[in-house]
C-alpha cells in the first residue's frame, strides 16, 4: 500500500514539480517568456533542488520517526468499512444538497474559478467541506460493490462521477474535474494492490482532456462574471486546445521551479501570512473552530494572491502556489522549512497510524491529498486538516448503519 502513503506521494509530486521541471527548463522544452534567463541558471536550480531535497529528508525522518507501520499489506477485495453499511436514500439526499449546494456556490461566486475574492469566507469553506461528502459517497458505494462493479457498468456510478465530474467543468478547474477518477484509482489500488491499472490510464486521459476543455470554459466564466450572456461568451474565437498544447499546457502548469525560485529569491516587506507564520500554525487548531465572524482578526488566505502579483509579476486575481518549502524559506531560511517539515511528518505520521485503517479508509482517502497537495499557507494546512476530519467523519457516521 505504498502509493496510499503520504510521504511517498509528496515525494513523487515534488519529483513532477521540481525535478523534472527543472530539468524541462534546463534542456530548453520549457520556456518562461515573462522572467529573464538568469532566473534559471544553475545556482537558482540547484538552491531549488536543494531545498526540496531538505523539505522530503526532514519529512521521511519525522514520518519514520513517529509511525508504527511504515508499510501496509494490499487486502484484496476487503471491503472497507468493518460493518457499515451504506444508507442509500441518506447517501442520495446528501449528493443532491452537496451539488445543489456547489452549483450555488460557483453562480454566487463563492467557489471556482470565477469566484469573488471578497466573498470568500467561511460560507465558501462551508461549501468545500460539504461537496467532500459526495466524494465519500462515491467512494463507499465504489468499495461495497466493487466485485459487481468491476464486471457491470453501473448506471448509479456513471451519474455520480459525471454530476462530480460536471462541477468542476462548472467551475473551471481541472483538479475539480479529474478528483471524481482519483479517488476511483485510489480506491481500486486499497483493493486490489494494482496501481499501474486500465483505470489509471483512463484517469490520465481524463486529466488531459480537462486541459483541452478548460480555457473556453473559463472564457465563458470570465464573460459571464462581467455580466456578459453565455452566448456572447460561446461566441467569441474560443476554440479548444489540441492535444499537443494541452499536454504542453499541463507540463507548465505542473512545473514549479519558478516561483520556488522566486520565493527563495526574494527579500522584502512580507505579508502576514508569512511574517506571522509560526504565530499563525500555533493558533490553527483554535482558529479551525473559530468562524471569521466571531474573529475578525483571523488570519485570511491571501498570500498567493499576494505572491502573484509582487514577487510573480501576474495579476492579483491569480492564486500563484509557491510551494510549501518556498513559503517555509521566504519566512525564515532552511531551519524554518527544517522545522515546518518535521511537524508535517508528524502529523502525516498520526494520519496515518489512526486513519489507514479498514474501518475508515474512505475518510483516509478523502483527507489524503490535503497531506500530499499542500496549500499556500502552512497554517491552513492543520486547520483544513481538522476541519475536513470532524465533517467528514460526522457525514460518514450519517450516511453508514452498522449491519
Amino acid at each position: 500500500m505504498a502509493w496510499l502513503l503520504p510521504p511517498v506521494l509528496f515525494t513523487f509530486t515534488m519529483f513532477i514539480f521540481i525535478w523534472l521541471g527543472g530539468l524541462l527548463i534546463w534542456s530548453g522544452t520549457l520556456f518562461f517568456p515573462r522572467f529573464s534567463h538568469r532566473l534559471f541558471d544553475d545556482e537558482n536550480l540547484n538552491n531549488a533542488f536543494f531545498i526540496t531535497s531538505i523539505s522530503i529528508s526532514t519529512l521521511w525522518f519525522s514520518y519514520l520517526l513517529f509511525s508504527k507501520k511504515i508499510f501496509h499489506k494490499t487486502r484484496p477485495l476487503e471491503t472497507p468499512s468493518e460493518g457499515r453499511k451504506l444508507l442509500k436514500q441518506r447517501a442520495n439526499f446528501l449528493v443532491f444538497f452537496c451539488v445543489s449546494l456547489y452549483l450555488y456556490g460557483v453562480s454566487s461566486g463563492f467557489v471556482g474559478y470565477a469566484k469573488d475574492e471578497d466573498s470568500v469566507g467561511s460560507f465558501s469553506n462551508f461549501i468545500s467541506l460539504f461537496q467532500r461528502g459526495a466524494f465519500l459517497v462515491l467512494l463507499l458505494y465504489y468499495a461495497h460493490n466493487f466485485v459487481r462493479l468491476n464486471k457491470q457498468v453501473d448506471r448509479y456510478l456513471v451519474i455520480l462521477i459525471g454530476s462530480l465530474a460536471l462541477l468542476g467543468v462548472l467551475a473551471g478547474s481541472k483538479y475539480q474535474i479529474a478528483l471524481p477518477f482519483i479517488y476511483i484509482i485510489l480506491i481500486h489500488y486499497y483493493m486490489t494492490g494494482i496501481i499501474f491499472s486500465k483505470k489509471l490510464v483512463i484517469g490520465g486521459l481524463i486529466f488531459l482532456s480537462s486541459f483541452i476543455i478548460i480555457g473556453p470554459v473559463r472564457e465563458m466564466l470570465r464573460e459571464s462574471k462581467a455580466n456578459i450572456s453565455y452566448n456572447s461568451a460561446l461566441s467569441n474565437e474560443t476554440q479548444l486546445s489540441s492535444v499537443s498544447s494541452a499536454a504542453m499546457d499541463m507540463l507548465y502548469r505542473v512545473t514549479y521551479i519558478p516561483p520556488l525560485v522566486l520565493a527563495v529569491n526574494y527579500h522584502g516587506h512580507l505579508p502576514p501570512a508569512v511574517s506571522n507564520l509560526w504565530e499563525y500554525v500555533i493558533t490553527s487548531p483554535v482558529n479551525a473552530f473559530i468562524p471569521r465572524f466571531i474573529n475578525p482578526n483571523k488570519p485570511e488566505v491571501t498570500f498567493g494572491r499576494w505572491f502573484s502579483l509582487n514577487v510573480y509579476g501576474s495579476t492579483e486575481d491569480n492564486n500563484i502556489g509557491a510551494t510549501f518549502q518556498g513559503i517555509l524559506y521566504l519566512a525564515g531560511g532552511v531551519w524554518s522549512v527544517i522545522f515546518g517539515f518535521l511537524l508535517i511528518g508528524c502529523v502525516q505520521a498520526i494520519f496515518v497510524r489512526y486513519l489507514f485503517i479498514p474501518k475508515y479508509v474512505p475518510i483516509y482517502l478523502i483527507l489524503l491529498p490535503k497531506l500530499v497537495l499542500l496549500p499556500q499557507e502552512p497554517w491552513m494546512l492543520f486547520v483544513g486538516l481538522l476541519q475536513s476530519f470532524i465533517t467528514i467523519y460526522l457525514i460518514y457516521i450519517l450516511i453508514t448503519s452498522k449491519r
